[in-house]
């Protein structure tokens, strides 16, 4: 799958190698600028056929509308964007916080009107998220790029070409990523006691048990994407985050999953003895050895009664 990344240049040169990085992670093609070496063709020309071969657009914005073009009235990087639009790509836009402070240098308070009609537009076409780090913004693309490849392509791949796409830890790996109701407020009592579990308790499982509908899967999606995912730069120790859904898949392609994602540290399945009952023993050899946080809906009950 090529991931075509999208942005102004000088002001953005962290995040767009932290965007290549995990695309790279995810065993995709990057299309990026400072990856297109010496070419005969002019830049916008060159852009223009790599969009048209991508897959996935990825779009990184902040202060700056960039370089336009002799006799356009529009930027590179918006002329980028509409022609991914044009074309039906499917994009993943990113845009700064407001709040974040900023290299004065490389904000065009000149075209400032050119930069919020731009981003009125992406805001208006596209689901947005915002970052105020390099890590917080790349765990939020991690996240984006693992759902829409388990969502759309990946399993498009996977079913024409036996291909499965997952990442290698510390990358967050949504294998069956939760549609979080528009409605989901509230909750902060739960939020804080999960938060205080996993910063401050030594003991390594959690389980929430409630009758269904009760909203215990939102509650855990959305726990994990605003306490830990959007806050990286403060779990240091964290080296994966895993999410799994048993009404999907069963518990063995479970253990399958989680052991290519986990670190290559982890025993070899030619190691283990032979009497040892191999998917027990990963699970447990990867929640006592690693800093993972793995969250599961629904585990069957019949689990406990299985034969491995």
């Amino acid at each position: 799958m090529k991931v075509f990344i999208s942005s102004t240049y000088e002001d953005l040169k962290e995040y767009r190698q932290k965007a290549i990085e995990a695309v790279n992670r995810y065993k995709c093609i990057p299309l990026a600028m400072e990856l297109f070496g010496a070419r005969a063709e002019e830049a916008t020309t060159v852009c223009d056929k790599e969009i048209r071969e991508c897959d996935v657009f990825i779009g990184i914005y902040a202060h700056r509308y960039g370089y336009i073009p002799g006799g356009e009235t529009k930027s590179i990087t918006q002329l980028e964007y509409d022609l991914a639009k044009e074309l039906g790509k499917d994009c993943l836009c990113f845009i700064v916080e407001k709040n974040i402070l900023w290299n004065t240098e490389f904000m065009e308070m000149d075209k400032y009107a050119e930069i919020n009609a731009f981003l009125g537009e992406v805001k208006k076409a596209c689901v947005v998220e915002s970052f105020k780090s390099p890590e917080d913004f790349m765990g939020k693309l991690s996240a984006s790029l693992g759902n829409h490849i388990a969502q759309g392509m990946g399993k498009k791949e996977k079913e024409e070409e036996g291909t499965c796409y997952i990442p290698r830890a510390p990358f967050p790996y949504m294998a069956h990523p939760y549609a979080l109701p528009e409605h989901f407020t509230g909750r902060r009592a739960e939020m804080v006691m999960l938060s205080n579990w996993f910063f401050n308790e030594k003991e390594p499982v959690l389980a929430l048990e409630a009758i269904g509908g009760m909203g215990k899967s939102a509650l855990s999606w959305a726990w994990l994407q605003k306490e830990i995912i959007e806050k990286a730069e403060k779990t240091d120790g964290l080296r994966g985050v895993f999410w799994w859904s048993f009404y999907d898949d069963p518990f063995e392609s479970f253990i399958t999953h989680l052991y290519c994602f986990s670190p290559s540290h982890l025993p070899s399945f030619s190691a283990l003895p032979l009497f040892t009952s191999l998917p027990l023993f990963l699970f447990f050899f990867i929640i006592h050895h690693s800093s993972f946080i793995i969250l599961f809906q629904n585990i069957p009950r019949s689990t406990t009664e299985m034969k491995f």
